[in-house]
């Protein structure tokens, strides 16, 4: 009998150990309230965001929230660029975070920090970021004006509309 609770037991951690491998992308907490995108395809674009947010990707344990709500857009500058649906991310960092620096020069506080990102498909595919914290973290060009950085993400126009 109790060989069968070990061999269990070893058949779990080996599920953990394979789930924790492949866990690249971070469980989100989808909200759709209206476009035209399906969950995978926001599943899929999310997997994308965090592979081009590389700075997030290795400092996923200091993040406490990850959120996307899948809307339809209506800031005209992302409308020009022919969304029409936005996935609007939040991320949080930890009020004690491990690995990203509490303050990180010419951005400021870190620890506790929300970012927030708009990703896109349409005529120019990418991520959008405003505050410093969201343009460094996700490799965005710096904007001091407190206004959107974009990142071409080509991978991103599967998200047609």
């Amino acid at each position: 009998m109790w060989w069968a609770v070990l061999a269990g037991l070893g058949a779990a951690l080996i599920g953990l150990t394979s789930f924790a491998a492949n866990a690249s992308t971070p469980r989100f907490e989808i909200t759709i309230e209206g476009g035209t995108l399906t969950r995978s395809d926001v599943e899929k674009a999310l997997g994308i965001f965090m592979k081009h947010c590389s700075y997030l990707s290795q400092h996923q344990g200091d993040l406490v929230m990850f959120k996307a709500l899948v809307k339809p857009e209506y800031i005209s500058e992302r409308l020009q660029r022919g969304w029409k649906t936005e996935i609007y991310v939040t991320l949080k960092i930890s009020d004690q975070p491990n690995t990203i620096p509490a303050r990180i020069r010419g951005i400021g506080r870190t620890a506790g920090q929300l970012l927030y990102f708009n990703i896109g498909g349409g005529e120019t595919p990418g991520i959008t970021g405003a505050k410093r914290i969201s343009q460094f973290a996700c490799g965005l060009p710096p904007n001091r004006r407190g206004t959107d950085s974009f990142k071409s993400v080509p991978e991103l126009s599967f998200l047609q509309y």
